[in-house]
């Protein structure tokens, strides 16, 4: 270019150089009025090119197959030919570390791809401009040295027109210098000037912001460091000194300057040594300098973008316009299965669908379409095998509003589900049986009232209770238990018809509901098939085992008109049927309200009379069936309730029921020992007193201590206390009945086994209790009188427990001819009516006083 001619309208030069032949196309479109174009698709023929054609800039693609930019770059740098031709980068992926390395080796800036076209002109053109300045100052410099040595060998005549070239001309340079400051605050640099033998740097569009000293004083510019931030000296401070120490080309380094607010600024810097002496010493450098701060801030955004899209535990997908997918991140490998390189280019996998699918594909594609995002749960295609993904779809677009790309993010939920399936079954489902619970079952039933409101629709209410369930649970272990409880889930459901249900509420609590009944008889029928079906013998770890049930019937509307009132109604019903002897079933009537009303009156009554000791005692002899001769006594609990006596089974029934049963029997046994150690100071009475223990007192791990402590309080003897307790009670767990037996006899306590020959005991179990006495029950008593044969059992008793070294008591004797058929059979001991009744504390103290004998004639006399 010739220094006279800056507006020159021969065009620049400008080389492309890209892989792609599209991006190429687009690149000639951009530039073709403007500048004439050289075009290379590869590293080689752009180094060819480059030589031949001499391009004033080139725009260079960093990603090439066979050679790519950077090595690109490196050559055309080491060649002396093209070493000075700015270079500008052109890339898709852009990491801060490749773009320092690529301003390293001297490219002048970064265009990224996709190519923002405004963005890319006004680099281009600005680049383009600071060239044709360059140009023109080198050529500028080169002709005017060149006019001047000419001119100097004219003649002085000469002077005159010689003058006034050079004012023409350095008014033109001032004109040229006035529109390169123009260009240079077009693009936003600030060009320097710095003499190193001086420190002074000239400034040219100074960045305003920016309060630099005139003379760095210090060679190689040491005090500049001084407005650097800490971080970034040493880096700046090494790439200033490789260039002018000959190690690099160009200087080239961003930092942090501070400004006159005192806030650091990134800055881009970059310059060249111009002029250094003979020996190589610089001596003038000259570069430009600008404000990269909102592109750091992007870079930091982009930065943050990058790792959360590469970190985040939800799957992203990008693709173009048509779902094929252009990107991926590592979670949704880890969803799908399928890597990087297996996914680019394909369909993203929610829209390879089922045909059925095909119309919710459709939907989605329209709702991306008007609205421009989607969100919701779809099945997704994976690698080995299909998920369930919660996603979100947003649709991106360019400047021109038109759709380019699709982004979605999405998340496995198939395990969650599973779980909310899980746990929805967890709080509606019985986890044994898999039938519905009691939450479940009030839930069907008052969606059914909701639905039969005000219609003339009755159905039943079957609430089932397995019978004697607690004793096979006990005896057989909790693992056959729960085996009786599946097969009678199982039975149940034979029964149940299309619209009835079944449930299960709870142990051994069942109900069925029948549904759209004509009559009660419907449900009664249904309720006899239940006892019936369960009849049948089931086999349960090797044993045979024939179930009973006692059933309660409530009835909609008549018993009520709710959930919670049916259940109730037909848990009362099915108590009645308990009552009645179980497996029968009864249907509610009022009278079972004003029963249940009464039981949580007593049970309240006799909390109140535990808490207050109110709990009475009576005492009934046993008579030696030789002397007749009192021998010690047994407790009886007595509970006078407003003057009227309540039943000892009724209120020893709902002790055991409502948890008191403990604290009664503790009561009782302080109260007697008491009593019994008050008399035994008075010297009216000797041998053992009997209580009994109930079956939860008996199997507690501290039975021995709490009676030791009950004995110590009331300074009882441990001679003179007998425990009895029911054969029940020790069939129930022979091995800890035993261990706990064995406890209470190391001890020196008396045991009793209480209404032998109404459970379950054998002799191997008889054989192996360390007990004292056997009691054998009145109802042997009773019968024995009527024939042979139950004189013959009350005979084996007493020989079987002679056998053991047992002593025998006879409970519940009457008659003298009872009397003297037990004192015949061998009995030991006897209690019963005969002699007396169970008597309070006072009148029995008078019985011991009088000490009668059994075989006082006067005395039976008054028994008769």
């Amino acid at each position: 270019m010739s220094g006279a001619d800056l507006n020159s309208k021969d065009k620049q030069t400008l080389m492309v150089v890209d892989d792609d032949p599209i991006n190429i196309r687009l690149l000639e479109l951009l530039f073709q009025n403007d500048y004439a174009l050289v075009t290379a698709c590869s590293g080689e023929q752009a180094i060819a090119l480059a030589n031949s054609e001499r391009p004033d800039l080139i725009l260079l693609d960093v990603i090439m197959p066979d050679m790519d930019g950077f090595d690109v770059l490196k050559v055309l740098k080491e060649q002396s030919i093209t070493h000075a031709i700015p270079v500008l980068f052109v890339t898709a992926k852009l990491t801060s570390e490749d773009e320092t390395h690529g301003l390293e080796l001297g490219a002048l800036d970064y265009i990224t791809k996709p190519i923002n076209t405004k963005a890319v002109q006004a680099k281009v053109r600005t680049h383009m401009e600071v060239i044709r300045h360059r140009h023109f100052i080198e050529s500028l410099a080169q002709d005017q040295y060149k006019s001047l040595a000419l001119k100097s060998l004219e003649s002085y005549k000469d002077r005159i027109q010689h003058e006034q070239s050079v004012k023409s001309h350095l008014q033109m340079i001032a004109t040229e210098k006035s529109r390169l400051k123009a260009a240079l605050w077009a693009s936003g640099n600030e060009l320097w000037d710095w003499n190193l033998n001086t420190g002074i740097t000239q400034r040219s569009n100074e960045l305003g912001w920016l309060e630099l000293p005139e003379s760095t004083h210090e060679k190689g510019g040491r005090s500049y460091a001084q407005y650097i931030h800490p971080k970034d000296v040493e880096s700046f401070t090494d790439a200033l000194q490789q260039h002018l120490e000959g190690g690099r080309e160009d200087y080239v380094a961003e930092y942090r300057l501070k400004d006159i607010k005192g806030d650091w600024v990134w800055v881009h810097d970059q310059g060249q040594v111009i002029t250094r002496d003979d020996q190589g010493k610089p001596l003038r450098m000259c570069g430009t300098l600008r404000d990269i701060s909102q592109r750091k801030e992007s870079e930091r955004a982009l930065r943050t973008i990058a790792i959360s899209f590469k970190n985040t535990s939800d799957g992203v997908w990008i693709s173009d316009q048509n779902f094929l997918i252009e990107e991926i991140n590592d979670a949704y490998s880890e969803i799908t299965g399928f890597k990087f390189e297996e996914s680019v280019g394909k369909t993203v996998p929610f829209v390879e669908v089922e045909e059925g699918d095909s119309n919710e594909i459709s939907v989605i594609k329209q709702a991306l379409e008007e609205e421009g995002k989607w969100s919701g749960e779809l099945w997704g295609r994976g690698k080995d095998s299909n998920y369930l993904q919660e996603i979100h779809i947003d649709r991106v677009n360019n400047d021109e509003d038109e759709s380019v790309q699709y982004v979605g993010v999405f998340s496995d939920i198939t395990y969650r589900k599973k779980a909310e399936e899980e746990l929805r079954k967890l709080a509606n489902y019985d986890s044994l049986t898999g039938l519905p619970n009691r939450a479940l079952f009030n839930e069907r039933i008052d969606q059914l009232l909701k639905r039969r409101n005000n219609l003339n629709i009755r159905f039943g209410l079957l609430f089932i209770d397995l019978d004697s369930f607690k004793r096979i649970n006990d005896s057989m272990g909790h693992g056959a238990g729960d085996e009786l409880l599946i097969e009678v889930s199982r039975r149940l459901l034979t029964i149940e018809r299309g619209d009835d249900l079944v449930a299960r509420l709870g142990g051994d609590e069942f109900v069925m509901l029948i549904d759209n009944i004509a009559d009660s008889h419907v449900a009664a029928k249904v309720a006899q098939r239940i006892i019936d079906m369960l009849a049948t013998p089931c086999k349960l770890s090797g044993h045979e085992i024939i179930l009973t049930a006692s059933i309660g019937i409530a009835v909609y509307p008549d018993d009520g008109e709710t959930a919670t009132l049916l259940l109730q109604k037909s848990d009362k019903a099915m108590y009645a049927s308990k009552t009645a002897g179980r497996n029968v079933y009864h249907f509610f009537d009022e009278s079972m309200n004003a029963h249940a009303l009464e039981r949580l009156t007593l049970e309240t009554q006799l909390r109140n009379a535990v808490k207050s000791e109110d709990i009475g005692l009576h005492y009934q002899p046993k008579v030696n069936m030789v002397t007749g001769a009192l021998e010690g006594l047994e407790v009886l609990a007595r509970w006078n309730l407003n003057g009227k006596m309540v039943p000892p089974d009724l209120f020893i029934s709902i002790a055991e029921q409502i948890g008191l049963i403990i604290p009664l029997g503790e009561m009782i046994l302080m109260k007697a020992c008491r009593q019994y150690q008050a008399w035994i100071k008075q010297g009216i009475c000797h041998g053992r007193m009997a209580v009994n223990i109930s079956a939860q007192q008996f199997l507690m791990d501290d039975l021995v201590e709490r009676v030791e402590k009950i004995l110590e309080r009331t300074g009882l003897s441990v001679e003179y206390l007998e425990l009895e307790i029911t054969e029940s009670t020790v069939i129930k767990d022979t091995k800890k009945a035993i261990e706990h037996m064995q406890a209470l006899r190391d001890s020196g306590i008396y045991l009793a086994i209480d209404d032998f020959g109404t459970g379950y005991s054998s002799l191997n179990y008889l054989k192996q209790f360390p007990i004292n006495t056997l009691k054998i029950d009145r109802c042997f008593i009773d019968d024995m009188l009527k024939s042979e044969q139950n004189t013959n059992i009350v005979l084996l008793i007493i020989n079987i427990a002679h056998t053991l070294g047992l002593s025998v008591v006879a409970e519940g004797v009457e008659t003298v001819e009872q009397s003297n058929a037990i004192r015949n059979l061998g009995a030991e001991e006897m209690q019963g009516y005969l002699f007396s009744r169970p008597l309070p504390a006072n009148d029995y103290e008078a019985l011991l006083i009088e000490n009668p004998n059994l075989y006082e004639t006067d005395r039976l006399l008054r028994v008769k």
